[in-house]
């Protein structure tokens, strides 16, 4: 691992940690709060439907569809299996956070039906380590720069709408939203570090 790579990775890991115990102090409670209070304010049912259809590009359904599509693309068996051992890995991350921390869903209007725990949010650490190792895997590949920094910004600003319709469906405070990004951030470090050896063979 590269030593920027080591102290990106270590400021995510403080980071987190902070996040985690304001968490639970519950210090965090204020800006959540204003945070959900600013969005719902631009609040429609026109924007509701968008929101949802947004919100949906990080559901389970949505994903595995685009792995096994991905199997049905991919020439090279290699991309689709590490796709998948990649989203595996994060859900099951996210899962053990979530019984671990054990933090509730918020009390705002719920817009859509959500159940289980509520940090760090599941469709942020998916969006996050599933679009995110596709920004990795464009950004190391042959493809035209001006097309990588397209493609790539893209799906930077899908990851972010996808984080942000949590909290205007009111599942999710905006620490839930921040502390998935963090934490996939931290896996798809470790992920890729461990796994590029079987991309430089392809």
């Amino acid at each position: 691992m590269k030593k920027s790579h080591r102290i990106i990775l270590s400021i995510l890991i403080i980071s987190f940690i902070i996040l985690l115990i304001l968490v639970k102090l519950e210090k965090t409670m204020n800006i959540d709060t204003k945070v959900y209070n600013f969005i719902i304010k631009i609040k429609s049912n026109e924007l509701t439907n968008i929101v949802k259809a947004i919100t949906n590009l990080g559901d389970t359904f949505i994903i595995i569809s685009s792995i096994i599509m991905c199997f049905l693309l991919f020439r090279k068996r290699i991309y689709p299996i590490l796709i998948t051992s990649n989203i595996l890995g994060i859900v099951l991350l996210n899962q053990t956070l979530k019984h671990i921390v054990m933090r509730p869903r918020p009390e705002f209007l719920h817009l859509v039906e959500e159940s289980g725990f509520s940090f760090p949010s599941g469709h942020s650490m998916a969006a996050f380590g599933f679009y995110g190792y596709f920004i990795y895997l464009i950004s190391i590949s042959k493809l035209n720069k001006k097309i990588k920094i397209i493609l790539n910004i893209i799906l930077s600003v899908l990851i972010l709408l996808i984080g942000l319709s949590r909290v205007y469906l009111g599942v999710h405070y905006i620490s839930d939203i921040v502390a998935g990004f963090i934490m996939s951030f931290i896996y798809l470090i470790f992920f890729t570090t461990i796994t590029k050896k079987y991309l430089k063979n392809e």
